[in-house]
């Protein structure tokens, strides 16, 4: 059984929660799914592991198996920004943002560059849909009677990137 299996079942035992309690306050449909995370069947989701901390009153350095450095200091105590760094710090170095970076390390200098400037357009793109989004919600017509037909259409014409390209 992984660790973070055993520790999960640990702390959930001597909190005297079921393993359906637990998957309730999870969102998840049914025990099963703890149970095969606890068994070590199922790897837990790394942004599930923030949640697991909280609803068994624990730390997440703690369910990962960290070492703890300051025996004084558990992270229950942490104000909201150091515990809103630290599930950053987990995504970072255990999600999407690990992979990214391992792959972008790999690429030459100027695929970097490559990669910097299609992030930056893809984001600039991005902020300029949401606020046509903004707009195009926020100003249904008044002149006629509007359907969501009509609406859908109106959206997929903004949608259309050819019609926004020069």
């Amino acid at each position: 059984m992984p660790e973070i299996g055993k520790r999960i079942k640990a702390r959930r035992e001597e909190l005297g929660m079921t393993q359906e309690e637990l998957a309730a306050r999870l969102g998840y449909k049914s025990k099963t799914t703890i149970a095969k995370i606890e068994n070590g069947t199922n790897d837990i989701v790394q942004s599930k592991v923030m949640e697991f901390a909280k609803i068994l009153d624990t730390t997440p350095a703690y369910l990962m198996g960290w070492e703890q450095i300051d025996p004084y200091f558990s992270g229950k105590e942490a104000s909201n920004e150091i515990y809103q760094k630290f599930t950053k710090n987990i995504l970072r170095f255990h999600g999407k943002q690990k992979e990214l970076n391992e792959i972008y390390l790999q690429l030459s200098s100027r695929n970097q560059d490559k990669v910097l400037t299609y992030s930056k357009s893809l984001l600039t793109k991005q902020q300029l849909d949401d606020e046509v989004y903004e707009v195009a919600a926020a100003h249904d017509r008044t002149d006629i009677e509007t359907t969501a037909e009509g609406r859908q259409h109106d959206i997929d014409l903004m949608n259309d990137d050819s019609k926004w390209e020069e």
